[in-house]
C-alpha cells in the first residue's frame, strides 16, 4: 500500500510517496507489499550473501520515470528458515521518492519495527539464530499493514522537511560493493555526499568506526612492515646457513683428509717404531760383536807377537847352518823346542780366525756408520790373508826342519846316540 505525507504535526505535503515491503526466505522467497516494478530489485536479495547480522542498506535506484530510495533492515547470517535450514534472510524495505538524510533515526526505526512486530509472529529468537514461524507472509497481512502505519506515523512525527533531500543528481542503479559505515558515524556530510556520487551504502553497529579502521590498517601495516623486516632478515639467515652449510662441507672435508693422513702418519710410526726395534736389535747384536772382535783382535796381537819371536827364531836358524856339529845340535835344538809351540799357535790362529769371519756382514739396517763396518771389514780381511800368509811359513818352517833332521842325521858320526837322545830329552 502506497502512502502520502501531508502535513502532521508540523511536516509540510512534499507529495512524498512511502510504501513497506517485507521480504525473506521462509520456504523459498516469499515478498509482501511491492509492485511489480519493485520485484526485480526485490528478488535480488535472494541471491546476496552476508555474514553481518543487522545492517541498514541504502540503494538508489531508477524504475521506469521515477527514482526511488530503498532503505533495507536486512537480518541474515543466522536465520533458519520454517525446515530449519539455513542461508535464508528476512529484510523490512521502505521505499520513499526522496532521501532521508537521518540514517541513524532511520535504521533505529526498522531496528524497533523488528523487535515488536516480527519477532514472536514471524521470527522466533533463539540462542544462536533465528527461525521462521510462517511459511508465508500473508499469514501476517494485517500486523504488517498495522506495522507500515506506524513507520509512516513516527516519520511524519518525527522529521522534518530538510530530512528529505530530493534524489535529483544522485548516482543511481550502482553495482559497486556496498562500502561499510559504523551507526555512530551514518549522519556526517562525508556519507550523505558518498551516498550521492556512488548511489549505496551499507551502515551497521557491526560495522568497524573509523578508528577502529585506522587502527587496523595502522596494524596491518605494521603486520606487513614487521612481515617485511621478517622476510629480509629470514632471506639473510637462508644465505648465511647455506654459507655455513658450504663451510661445513669444506670443513668436514678437510676433516676427512686430515683424519685419513693422520691414520697415514700413525701407520708410518707404527713402522718406523717397528724398524727402530729393529735396529736397535742390530745395534746391540752389532755392539756384542764389537766386543767380541775387540776380544779376538787383542788374542791375534799376542798371535803375532809370538809369530815374531817365531820368525826371528827362525831367522836364527836359517843363519846359523854350518857344517859344525855343535852348530847344527844348537839349532835343531831350537827348533824341537819350538815346534810344539809352533803347533799351538797354528791351532790358536785358525780358532781365532773362524769367529771373527762372522763379523764380516751385519744383515739388516743398522746405526753405526758404515764407513767403520767397511774399515773393520778390510781389517778382518787383513788378518786372513796374514793368517794364511803365516800358515805358508809355519809349514816352510816345518819343511825346512824335517829337511834339516835329515841332513843333520846323515852327518853325525857313530855312537853319537847316546848325545842325541840326551838332547832330545832335554
Amino acid at each position: 500500500m502506497e502512502y502520502f505525507i501531508e502535513k502532521y504535526k508540523g511536516v509540510i505535503n512534499m507529495g512524498l510517496k512511502l510504501n513497506l515491503f517485507v521480504h525473506g526466505v521462509p520456504k523459498g522467497q516469499k515478498i509482501w507489499g511491492p509492485r511489480e516494478e519493485d520485484r526485480i530489485f526485490i528478488e535480488s536479495f535472494y541471491s546476496r550473501k552476508s555474514t553481518i547480522e543487522a545492517q541498514l542498506q541504502v540503494d538508489v535506484i531508477k524504475i521506469g520515470k521515477d527514482v526511488y530510495c530503498y532503505f533495507t533492515y536486512l537480518r541474515s547470517g543466522n536465520i533458519l528458515d520454517i525446515d530449519n535450514r539455513q542461508g535464508s534472510y528476512f529484510a523490512l524495505t521502505i521505499r520513499i521518492n526522496a532521501f532521508y538524510n537521518d540514517l541513524f533515526n532511520m535504521y533505529t526505526i526498522l531496528e524497533a519495527s523488528y523487535q515488536k512486530f516480527i519477532l514472536g509472529k514471524i521470527l522466533k529468537s533463539e540462542a544462536s539464530s533465528s527461525i521462521f514461524l510462517v511459511d508465508d507472509f500473508q499469514q501476517c497481512d494485517n500486523n504488517l499493514k498495522e506495522l507500515e502505519k506506524i513507520i509512516i506515523n513516527y516519520l511524519s512525527s518525527f522529521s522534518n522537511s530538510s530530512d528529505f533531500i530530493s534524489l535529483d543528481n544522485f548516482a543511481i542503479n550502482s553495482k559497486l560493493p556496498y562500502p561499510d559505515i559504523n551507526l555512530l558515524e551514518c549522519n556526517n556530510k562525508n556519507v550523505y555526499n558518498y551516498i550521492k556520487e556512488k548511489g549505496n551504502i551499507s551502515i551497521s553497529p557491526f560495522h568497524p568506526t573509523e578508528n577502529m579502521r585506522q587502527l587496523k590498517k595502522d596494524l596491518e601495516n605494521a603486520n606487513l612492515e614487521a612481515k617485511n623486516k621478517f622476510d629480509v632478515e629470514k632471506r639473510k639467515l637462508e644465505q648465511q646457513i647455506q654459507i655455513l652449510n658450504v663451510d661445513l662441507a669444506t670443513a668436514d672435508k678437510k676433516g676427512n683428509e686430515l683424519k685419513n693422513q693422520l691414520d697415514t702418519e700413525k701407520t708410518k710410526v707404527s713402522s718406523l717404531n717397528a724398524d727402530l726395534k729393529q735396529k736397535n736389535q742390530k745395534i746391540s747384536e752389532y755392539d756384542n760383536q764389537r766386543q767380541m772382535f775387540g776380544s779376538k783382535e787383542k788374542e791375534l796381537e799376542e798371535v803375532r807377537k809370538k809369530l815374531a819371536a817365531i820368525k826371528e827364531a827362525v831367522n836364527v836358524i836359517n843363519d846359523n847352518k854350518t857344517p859344525e856339529n855343535k852348530q847344527q845340535k844348537t839349532t835343531l835344538h831350537a827348533s824341537n823346542h819350538y815346534l810344539p809351540w809352533i803347533n799351538m799357535f797354528l791351532t790358536l790362529l785358525i780358532l781365532a780366525f773362524i769367529t771373527p769371519k762372522t763379523l764380516k756382514v751385519v744383515e739388516g739396517p743398522s746405526t753405526a756408520p758404515q764407513e767403520e763396518i767397511t774399515k773393520k771389514n778390510k781389517k778382518i780381511q787383513e788378518l786372513e790373508d796374514l793368517n794364511t800368509k803365516s800358515k805358508a811359513t809355519i809349514d816352510k818352517l816345518v819343511l825346512e826342519n824335517q829337511q834339516l833332521k835329515k841332513t843333520t842325521n846323515s852327518s853325525r858320526p857313530v855312537g853319537s846316540s847316546a848325545s842325541k837322545d840326551t838332547s832330545t830329552n832335554e
